[in-house]
């Protein structure tokens, strides 16, 4: 079965993150999995829907110019940017700064 890749922003979550996804099925549900397991804020998926918290889902060129003008990449070659965000599968590739 092909797998499929998404991209999602939590705008409206406890903090800010962009998380990809790769999966066979249920892109949202996967990336609000990785939220709460990498980011934090809510204890699980039902308390995230209370709180409205879903994700919206973007494109690939925009997730892209996101992750490129994200700080810590802002010195890096643009081939290294490029490895970096074709070769992460389900991860966080931008997170609230307060966090760090």
């Amino acid at each position: 079965m092909e797998k499929f890749t998404g991209y999602y922003e939590f705008n409206n979550a406890e903090y800010y993150a962009l998380i990809k996804v790769t999966s066979k099925y249920n892109l949202m549900f996967n990336a609000m999995k990785l939220y709460i397991e990498h980011v934090g804020g809510y204890d699980n998926l039902d308390h995230m829907r209370i709180e409205k918290a879903h994700p919206t889902k973007i494109s690939e060129d925009e997730a892209l110019l996101k992750f490129i003008k994200c700080e810590p990449h802002q010195d890096m070659r643009v081939r290294e940017v490029m490895q970096v965000f074709k070769s992460a599968d389900n991860s966080v590739l931008i997170v609230d700064e307060s966090l760090l």
